[in-house]
């Protein structure tokens, strides 16, 4: 049959003409096995993954884009600033509202014991905690070796921001709002106590259902007893490096940094700020959550943050932790935007500028066709 015969023909030149495209990037995908185990990437455009690979082991198995779980770092402080400002849309909670109205205690710096914290000034690292990452990578009251932190936010505040020891976590400098950016795990998770007290729900069962199930992320788990409980569970370890092993922990700051998940989770994720219609926000949010002068964004990182690359057009967020390194990047302007995953503390950047430029490239050449 000719007309069969035409379309296998088609089928196979325009598969490798895909491979030939992408091709740069996945021999670069496996040169960075010398650093890291396992790697992921996906590409976004238009409300939509283009494309996304992984390379090298996880499990004991081969890495895959849509199975392997990582750990995500701090990209899960980006799942906060989306369920506040669904709460801003559904009338529960106001960015500019003293948190203490929705806690039912008095969080307070003691230095500034009359200025409100509010949650935008949580969002945008400008409340005044000053705190450093030891949370995050020192085994001990907040990080759990082979297993979930089980101690709840309620203890995490009262120890880490509330107690005689806490008071040096806290700028004697400027007042919350009018600080200075400071980046803070220890915010960002009491941002995480603040979406629970106010929603009424646990912030893992509040992203299931308001994030997770609406755009697609069946992989994506707060805690790694339920990502082990996942079918087929490839979990990427976390590696200070190839065969050297740090093993899994759970984190007392999980809303700051426990988030795992895929990269085409992920990917979905990032694909409803490159769409027309975003099914997680209203414009109105959007444009609360990313300002058109790129500084001030709601957990993202603009030219204002202390990471990233400080440019205009992009908004960015990182992920850096024992035997972790992720990075997420959004291009508003071309409604385009990379995921990349990794299980050990490698350099991705020139990697991921490859990522950008294949992205670009293609961009370029779909809209001079359309011309």
């Amino acid at each position: 049959n000719l007309s069969t015969a035409g379309c296998i023909s088609f089928l196979v030149q325009f598969c490798q003409q895909a491979m030939g495209e992408f091709q740069e990037l996945h021999d670069k995908m496996q040169q960075m096995l010398q650093q890291t185990p396992a790697i992921a990437v996906a590409l976004v455009r238009d409300g939509a993954v283009v494309h996304s690979a992984a390379a090298g082991e996880a499990s004991g198995v081969e890495a895959d884009a849509e199975k392997t779980v990582f750990m995500t770092a701090s990209i899960s402080k980006l799942m906060n600033a989306v369920l506040c400002m669904q709460m801003v849309e559904r009338g529960e909670l106001e960015l500019d509202q003293d948190i203490n109205e929705y806690l039912g205690i008095s969080v307070r710096n003691p230095n500034f014991p009359d200025a409100q914290i509010t949650t935008r000034s949580l969002l945008t690292h400008t409340s005044g905690i000053r705190d450093d990452e030891y949370a995050v990578n020192l085994v001990g009251r907040w990080k759990v070796m082979g297993a979930d932190c089980l101690t709840t936010l309620d203890t995490y505040v009262h120890e880490r921001l509330l107690s005689d020891a806490a008071r040096s976590i806290w700028s004697s400098l400027s007042p919350p709002g009018e600080a200075s950016y400071h980046y803070s795990n220890a915010g960002a998770t009491l941002v995480g106590w603040v979406i629970e007290c106010a929603s009424g729900r646990s912030l893992p069962h509040l992203a299931q259902e308001r994030i997770f199930d609406v755009v697609g992320m069946p992989r994506s788990k707060y805690t790694l007893a339920e990502a082990q409980a996942l079918p087929n569970s490839d979990l990427a370890m976390p590696h200070r490096g190839p065969g050297e092993l740090v093993g899994h922990y759970g984190l007392g700051e999980f809303p700051a940094a426990g988030l795992r998940s895929t990269v085409m989770d992920l990917g979905r994720f990032l694909q409803e700020f490159t769409a027309a219609q975003n099914r997680l926000l209203s414009p109105d949010s959007l444009a609360e959550m990313f300002p058109a002068d790129y500084q001030q964004g709601l957990a993202w990182w603009g030219q204002d943050a202390t990471y990233g690359s400080q440019q205009r057009g992009i908004w960015e967020h990182g992920g850096c932790m024992e035997g972790v390194r992720t990075h997420i990047y959004l291009y508003p302007e071309q409604r385009a935007g990379i995921v990349v995953l990794t299980n050990a503390p490698c350099h991705y950047q020139t990697f991921a500028r490859l990522a950008t430029g294949v992205l670009f490239s293609r961009c370029d050449e779909e809209c001079a066709t359309r011309t």
